[in-house]
């Protein structure tokens, strides 16, 4: 009754979990759902940090599914985290990132009914922004399905509209709680300790093999997030045209490659954002309304620079407070493809201009 767990489903999680740990002082299990692809060196730190780390059945590599195949893989995943459940021992609390999954809301109810308390932590850019929770196709039949078993298990799936405002959660962590958005603040917010996060980051990623300097990365969103696919090609090319060392970082959870420049050399897209930022000086990073620049404000210590491209891209992630939130900690806007490069010439062409 005295351990925590961590429900997680992207590094960003994994990153803030091993914080909070420390910042807790608790022994903690860690379950993770296989979003992404885990890699040897990740598991290795989860058994650092974690007493127990109980991978799950997630999305990744589920983009080209057939609906039939889908549809098995949504009942299979389902029965496992179901029978999962009645594994699991009484925690004093559990942490949830996101706390809309039916399956994650199922696995706190449970906790709950053995004595847990409930605590929510920031999912990254949506405790930031005004934008409500929105499902693809594929989110919307898991979400009808997993209805429907979940309810002949015994749960009632509660639908929310925003992260972390599920009726369980007691109280709430966040990196930056000055900025927490509005449905959040009726919640007690506790800040995560920024200090315990920098140094958490040493210890993960200071080894890591690439040191990135005088450099522009390419944060892409998420393909399905992605309305004009041909504007970052556009971009990307560009920016490879005028300057050197230009590199390409995908969405964890990507598993289409859209942008079909060779030249531009790929980031490891299982790392977190953080992970690369953190190892990066006098560097550019471009990228939408990303989680990664909120993180970058808390870390940026070698003199890089971040712009958004949102007032330029055509996405479903625009949302205005979280622009203000940017702006306020020196992210740049601009307008247009002029306006950026103005930009980006100022910062590189002591060091990047191709002659």
């Amino acid at each position: 009754m005295n351990k925590i767990c961590f429900i997680c489903h992207t590094p960003h999680h994994i990153n803030l979990a091993m914080v909070l740990v420390e910042q807790t002082a608790q022994n903690a299990d860690i379950i993770l759902y296989e979003d992404f692809k885990i890699e040897k060196d990740t598991k290795k730190r989860l058994n650092i940090f974690f007493e127990n780390v109980f991978i799950l059945p997630g999305k990744v590599n589920e983009k080209n599914q057939s609906l039939f195949l889908l549809l098995l893989k949504i009942i299979k995943d389902s029965r496992i985290v179901r029978a999962f459940s009645s594994s699991l021992i009484s925690y004093k609390q559990v942490y949830v990132f996101n706390d809309y999954y039916i399956k994650n809301q199922f696995l706190c109810n449970y906790a709950k009914q053995k004595g847990a308390t409930i605590i929510g932590v920031e999912d990254g850019s949506a405790a930031y922004c005004n934008i409500n929770i929105s499902r693809n196709k594929q989110m919307k039949l898991r979400t009808f399905v997993d209805k429907i078993l979940y309810w002949k298990s015994g749960y009632i799936y509660e639908d929310i509209s925003c992260f972390g405002t599920f009726s369980l959660i007691s109280y709430f962590y966040a990196l930056l709680p000055t900025y927490i958005r509005k449905e959040l603040n009726k919640a007690k917010i506790t800040q995560i300790d920024t200090n315990k996060y920098i140094e958490i980051l040493k210890s993960n990623y200071s080894f890591e093999s690439y040191k990135i300097k005088d450099s522009i990365v390419v944060f892409l969103d998420h393909s399905s997030s992605i309305e004009d696919k041909t504007f970052y090609e556009k971009m990307i090319i560009d920016l490879q045209t005028r300057y050197n060392n230009v590199f390409l970082k995908y969405h964890p959870r990507e598993d289409v490659r859209f942008i079909n420049h060779q030249l531009v050399r790929e980031l490891n897209q299982n790392h977190a954002g953080e992970q690369i930022i953190f190892n990066s000086k006098n560097s550019i990073f471009i990228g939408n309304l990303s989680t990664v620049f909120l993180t970058g404000i808390l870390i940026n210590q070698n003199d890089n620079e971040f712009i958004s491209i949102s007032d330029m891209v055509k996405s479903g992630l625009q949302d205005e407070y979280l622009k203000l939130v940017l702006q306020s900690n020196s992210v740049k806007f601009p307008i247009d493809s002029d306006s950026l490069f103005s930009i980006v010439d100022s910062k590189a062409r002591e060091w990047y201009i191709s002659e």
